[in-house]
């Protein structure tokens, strides 16, 4: 299963207010990525990356950062304690943080 398959199914398309995907970005320093941005309702935005320096990018699992508002926050189990991001994810994993900040963000899953 590919990140693009969990974000193109219907449930997804429904429940976010927009979304941005960019399967590849090149950095300055020439590192590759991939990545995506679900937008939520309340604030909430949740970003979806893998590169040669996100937490498990080289392994080829996939890092999360949680938004309020443009603003990175801490909230496990979605994020790591005292952190706002959380990698070495599966995309499953993914999945399942998806659905925590649907509920979270007041969208019934």
């Amino acid at each position: 299963m590919k990140l693009e398959d969990v974000m193109n199914e219907n449930q997804y398309e429904m429940k976010v207010t927009k979304n941005k995907m960019s399967p590849f970005v090149e950095f300055n320093d020439g590192r590759q990525s991939h990545s995506f941005t679900l937008v939520f309702h309340q604030g909430y935005s949740l970003s979806v990356v893998q590169h040669k320096g996100s937490y498990g990018g080289t392994d080829g699992l996939w890092e999360i950062m949680l938004q309020r508002n443009k603003s990175p926050i801490c909230l496990p189990p979605i994020t790591n304690e005292n952190d706002s991001v959380r990698g070495y994810l599966t995309l499953e994993e993914v999945r399942e943080a998806i659905e925590l900040v649907e509920e979270l963000a007041g969208i019934p899953v």
